[in-house]
């Protein structure tokens, strides 16, 4: 009967610390400082019985289950260097801090003007602006079409980032990062320093900067501009954009433009392994050579320009303008006779033997003949 009646105590002693409004500390009428409490479940509530200009919520050593900001409060910020499972801030301005512990969920509505996160797992985003930092990796953010402006920066790579608001960047000096903007976004932007990144855009613009190189790009219908800049090489893009653009100063790239493109243009700096338009107008500049260019029969004009050679194009559209002036390009399964061409007729480039594949297969004979 003793150990039941211990039992009870507890119960009821762990139900009257599992809500706690109370300030610890009260420096000023207009601040409040909350510590987490002893025994859990603990959830901390500010701004619920009295009015605050600031709420300061640190969970040091202690249990923190749920963290509440109520709209009475102008500014919220937690600080977890202890664990906190979820922050709900209806504050003007919200703001988490988990560098030296663990935060799981931060959720902000769309009455918060400023919402930011740092270390958090995961953040839903309703707020004018939302900011979230990964210095480690695996963080999650979603942004409605509430939101103004989305950030979000992944220092440590496979973050996620979904994204409705008016304009949206994704920043990943790590790598395996994945972002996806619907078509209530005007502007989406991602940069990828460690490479193998994602982005999938039906914004009004979509961009991707990819300097680590091997990323992927798709661009939809609703998408009016499409660029990628691939510095590190080996990236793909598909478009179904009104117009779209690939710069590749690395090499083997990839590009895809559907009917549905009005310009389709790609210049590689390192070398592209294939174009393939089926827009309007296509563009393939190759200054570094060794490209390969495709224009289906509903292209109106297909121009390649292969200023050191040792390019390949097949071009079935209305016109077509080949440009080679070092000569050593293939033209194959030409269906108009509509075709402007300036290639030399020198068979082989003059500065051919800069080329690695040259110089090897000269080694090669070399070798050969000892």
């Amino acid at each position: 009967m003793a150990f039941l009646m211990m039992i009870a105590l507890l119960s009821i002693t762990r139900a009257s610390v599992s809500n706690k409004t109370s300030c610890d500390t009260m420096t000023n009428n207009a601040t409040c400082s909350q510590s987490g409490c002893v025994l859990p479940p603990c959830s901390i509530l500010c701004g619920l019985t009295s009015t605050y200009n600031r709420c300061e919520q640190e969970c040091r050593g202690f249990h923190c289950d749920s963290l509440l900001c109520s709209s009475s409060v102008k500014s919220c910020l937690q600080k977890c260097p202890g664990s906190c499972k979820s922050l709900k801030c209806d504050a003007s301005h919200c703001f988490q801090s988990c560098e030296d512990g663990y935060c799981d969920i931060m959720t902000c509505p769309k009455n918060t003007t400023n919402c930011e996160q740092s270390s958090g797992k995961e953040m839903i985003c309703d707020s004018e602006t939302c900011t979230q930092g990964c210095p480690e990796a695996f963080c999650n953010m979603t942004c409605s079409s509430t939101v103004k402006q989305c950030n979000q920066t992944c220092a440590g790579g496979s973050c996620v980032l979904k994204a409705d608001s008016e304009r949206c960047t994704q920043d990943c000096p790590g790598y395996l990062c994945n972002m996806t903007c619907s078509s209530t976004v005007k502007q989406c932007d991602q940069t990828c320093a460690g490479g193998f990144c994602v982005l999938k855009a039906d914004s009004e613009r979509g961009t991707q900067d990819c300097a680590g190189g091997d990323c992927n790009m798709s661009c939809s219908s609703t998408v009016k501009q499409c660029d990628q800049t691939c510095a590190g090489g080996f990236c793909v893009l598909k478009a179904d954009s009104e117009r779209c653009t690939q710069d590749c100063p690395g090499y083997l790239c990839n590009m895809t433009c559907s009917p549905s493109v009005k310009e389709c243009s790609q210049d590689c700096a390192g070398g592209c392994t294939t174009m393939i338009c089926d827009s309007e107008k296509c563009l393939q500049n190759c200054p570094g050579g060794n490209c390969k260019m495709i224009c289906t029969s509903s292209v109106q004009e297909c121009n390649q320009v292969c200023a050191t050679g040792g390019c390949t194009v097949q071009c079935d559209a209305e016109k077509c303008s080949l440009h080679c002036p070092w000569g050593a390009c293939k033209q194959i399964k030409f269906m108009t006779s509509n075709i402007t061409s300036t290639t030399a007729p020198s068979p082989i480039c003059t500065n051919a033997f800069l080329r690695p594949s040259v110089l090897l297969n000269l080694m090669f004979a070399i070798v050969l003949s000892w």
